[in-house]
């Protein structure tokens, strides 16, 4: 029978008329001869899905196709994915200055038009000493991007209409936002070079969701290397990196109080923590030691040649102990999230694997800025076993899901993180078996759909405006901005003094000078007036890195021992240490990049006139205008 006479056959039958659209409503996004003139030229390069694959083709496989599987028209007055530059345009083989600067045009008249559309561009701040206002300049994107109108537009008008959940494969809606999320998926793998030997696991809110994550495969991986799977033990010498972010180190401190070391040994962690010892459940199989690395004086960062010492000892306490093997599972910031200082990745990988150990960076602070690469074709031993990502850093980015990437062969634990929905291939009351896919046995219940899509949208716009020019673009305003800014010897920045170790962050301390004697400024204090009197959106604080902020302070022993005991005695977090932290984005103007500066300089010499208009909270450290509460408050 033809497909014509099943049709006419169907056609036969007495069945419910179908339902009218409403006047003005939208037609199926879906339809069973939508394929028809529709199918990609290539495939995707990670299309790999477990599930079944949707009537509509990709609506994000290209430049062109984000809207194609929908009638809806494209607002003309701003860019849109229709229009972005395939990303092949960004970097050809050139050999001529003609194309360089074609490419250049490209890249710089895309970030223009990404810039018109970010949502919140033109937003008035209100300034409490006059009652006018300022335009509001973000200089926080290590905190969080800011939202773009194609992103939303797209969420909005294509994937919202045809929105379900994705545990299923039966309705139209299931399967093609199933689609959409492993489309994003793959957008993901693609930025970060994955290759088939790579998860990409959607976790949480940022980084620390993939953390977490992280942390739970490792409790539950029974071995993490073959010598171990021979010698079936499960012992791990944990290295944390001094400028880690707390989400990456304060899981592990509260590891150690775990799973301790044993009788008569002591553990070398800093612990903190607030779990009884006496109560912790130890483990003889699995030994958790925190090992915080020193910092390299000159860049700012964990000393590499301290990590290679105690990869060393690792190596020779296994040499020793045949029947002990430890695998050194090294966590490192690829970026500090304060000072923008940043590691070489490819080698330090390299190095840590050299050691048959495991390697995992924080990418929160450096994936928008820089390339992370999972397999770097330069360092064949410099691939990541584990990254940890934040897309809401991103330039679109609000609102999507964190996101852990990781080696497949790494993925040793038997039984899920969480045990749960959508991690199972059948249930009886007999047992229950889980998936063989090792993506979606990790994501257990129902997925933050729209934060996954999110994701993918955003590194697909992240790709095709090119890293290495956005790195090139913020190298240049930061090198501008440094230079103006230590011309001032009050302002102090904070950091390594060599570019090449940082992208464009930059953390201050800032030097009052009245009547001969000096006092710095309080860092929030600071932050206020930014936002008061300029309309730039800063932040200040220890940026959740409080060890890295008392060694960039100079309050080591006892100094800052004093500081801690005050402000825990008083409850007073007026007392706690902290600085002001400022960054560059790509889509700054030369006039912003020019206004921040210049604002920065006149509170080095003036800001100290307003302090008398300010009043401060000694509970919370909190400065505010004795009048911002009539005048500044958002109604």
């Amino acid at each position: 029978m033809t497909t014509s006479d099943r049709y006419a056959a169907i056609n036969k039958l007495e069945m419910p008329s179908p339902i009218v659209p409403r006047s003005g409503g939208k037609q199926p996004v879906v339809s069973p001869t939508m394929n028809k003139g529709n199918t990609l030229a290539t495939p995707l390069k990670h299309q790999h899905y477990s599930r079944a694959t949707p009537w509509t083709e990709s609506t994000m496989i290209d430049d062109r196709s984000w809207v194609e599987s929908v009638d809806t028209p494209v607002p003309t007055e701003r860019v849109s994915l229709l229009t972005i530059t395939p990303a092949e345009r960004f970097y050809p083989v050139v050999h001529d200055a003609a194309t360089v600067a074609s490419v250049q045009d490209d890249y710089h008249s895309l970030v223009n038009s990404l810039r018109q559309q970010c949502i919140g561009e033109q937003e008035q701040i209100p300034c409490p000493l006059d009652g006018t206002t300022r335009r509001l300049i973000y200089c926080d994107y290590t905190a969080s991007g800011r939202a773009l109108e194609s992103v939303e537009d797209f969420i909005a008008n294509q994937v919202c209409p045809m929105y379900a959940n994705t545990h299923s494969v039966a309705s139209a809606t299931a399967r093609q936002t199933a689609h959409f999320r492993e489309e994003a998926r793959d957008r993901v793998k693609t930025y970060f070079n994955c290759s088939d030997e790579d998860s990409a696991i959607f976790c949480g809110a940022g980084a620390t969701g993939a953390i977490r994550k992280f942390e739970d495969m490792l409790i539950k991986s029974r071995v993490f290397a073959p010598p171990c799977r021979e010698k079936k033990l499960r012992r791990a010498v944990v290295v944390v990196d001094p400028v880690a972010h707390h989400s990456s180190l304060l899981p592990f401190r509260e590891l150690t109080r775990l799973y301790p070391l044993g009788k008569g040994v002591k553990s070398r962690a800093v612990t903190g923590s607030h779990v009884d010892v006496s109560k912790s459940q130890a483990s003889p199989e699995f030994i958790e030691i925190e090992l915080v690395l020193p910092l390299d004086g000159v860049k700012g960062i964990a000393s590499i040649e301290a990590l290679r010492d105690t990869l060393e000892q690792v190596s020779i306490f296994n040499r020793h102990h045949g029947d002990d093997y430890a695998t050194p599972v090294v966590i490192l910031s690829a970026c500090s999230n304060v000072t923008g200082a940043c590691q070489d990745m490819p080698t330090v990988s390299t190095l840590v694997h050299t050691f048959r150990g495991i390697i995992a960076w924080d990418c929160a602070a450096i994936a928008a800025h820089r390339e992370v690469n999972m397999n770097p074709p330069t360092h064949p031993e410099g691939y990541i076993d584990f990254a940890f990502l934040s897309p809401h850093k991103l330039l679109g980015g609000p609102g999507s899901s964190g996101i852990l990437l990781c080696k497949r062969k790494r993925q040793t634990n038997s039984i899920p993180t969480i045990c749960g929905g959508g991690t199972v291939e059948f249930v009886s009351s007999r047992g229950h078996y889980y998936l063989s896919d090792l993506e979606e046995r990790e994501e257990a219940g129902t997925p933050d759909i729209l934060g996954c899509i999110r994701a993918g949208a955003v590194y697909h716009i992240h790709t095709l405006l090119g890293i290495n020019a956005i790195a090139e673009d913020e190298g240049r305003m930061a090198a501008h901005l440094e230079k103006k800014l230590r011309g001032n010897s009050k302002i102090h920045i904070l950091g390594p003094k060599d570019d090449h170790h940082r992208h464009g962050l930059y953390v201050a301390g800032i030097l009052a000078v009245s009547n001969q004697v000096g006092r710095y400024l309080h860092y929030n204090f600071v932050g206020c007036v930014l936002n008061d009197v300029f309309g730039i959106q800063a932040r200040g604080g220890c940026a959740c890195a409080g060890p890295y902020g008392e060694a960039l302070l100079g309050l080591g022993g006892v100094n800052g021992e004093r500081f801690e005991m005050t402000a825990l005695s008083t409850r007073d977090m007026i007392f706690k240490p902290g600085f002001v932290r400022v960054g560059v984005h790509f889509t700054m103007t030369q006039e912003e990049l020019e206004y921040l500066a210049d604002a920065i300089l006149w509170i080095a010499e003036k800001g100290w006139m307003l302090m008398p208009a300010y009043e401060f909270e000694l509970s919370s450290g909190e400065w505010k205008h004795s009048h911002r509460d009539d005048v500044n408050v958002m109604k």
